[in-house]
């Protein structure tokens, strides 16, 4: 064997191990559960758990929302015990659709609460962020301005397609269909 093939021998040897060790690492870092469509995340420093998943497969088209009429995906979070403090951003991915082309069709608003109850049970007049969607890709929907403390805090994300904002056209050729997902993390602050 010569020498320049025994020298990329080892170096790819030298790749793989640490490739390996990586992914030994990410794994025993982080877990991921999944019960009855709850996703559950944890890593050393954040507890982030998606109650139904974080996937949006259908948006209600709605002449007036309300947290009962609306589309609504729940998360919550809390910090790890014995871990560094951080701030949660909630993210929407989205593919394109018609719907994306109207501007402002599909709205969002963000509530939060210390319990599993949303401050926005009968209406959203305690949201933390509201919007629309008009464009396909990532979208920061909230960046919580407090640190996670350990004690848990729940997300709900609301969604529906304004009734206004859409045509008959659109209705009746199957374009108000929408499909993306929401997910959090947590930045560590310190």
């Amino acid at each position: 064997m010569n020498q320049k093939k025994l020298i990329g021998t080892i170096i790819g040897i030298i790749f793989f191990v640490v490739l390996i060790a990586g992914a030994t690492f990410a794994w025993l870092s982080a877990t991921a559960t999944v019960t009855n469509g709850t996703y559950n995340v944890s890593t050393k420093n954040f507890v982030i758990n998606y109650v139904g998943g974080g996937t949006i497969s259908s948006v209600p088209v709605l002449s007036t929302a309300t947290p009962a009429t609306a589309t609504v995906k729940q998360l919550s979070a809390a910090l790890a015990n014995n871990s560094v403090a951080g701030k949660l951003t909630i993210t929407l991915t989205t593919e394109s659709t018609s719907l994306l082309t109207t501007s402002g069709a599909i709205n969002y608003v963000v509530c939060t609460s210390t319990t599993t109850a949303s401050s926005c049970a009968s209406n959203f007049n305690s949201k933390v962020a509201s919007g629309t969607i008009t464009k396909s890709g990532n979208l920061t929907l909230y960046t919580d301005t407090s640190d996670l403390t350990t004690s848990t805090k729940y997300y709900f994300v609301y969604f529906w397609v304004d009734a206004s904002k859409v045509t008959n056209e659109m209705m009746s050729n199957n374009q108000n269909k929408y499909s993306g997902y929401i997910h959090a993390s947590a930045a560590q602050t310190q």
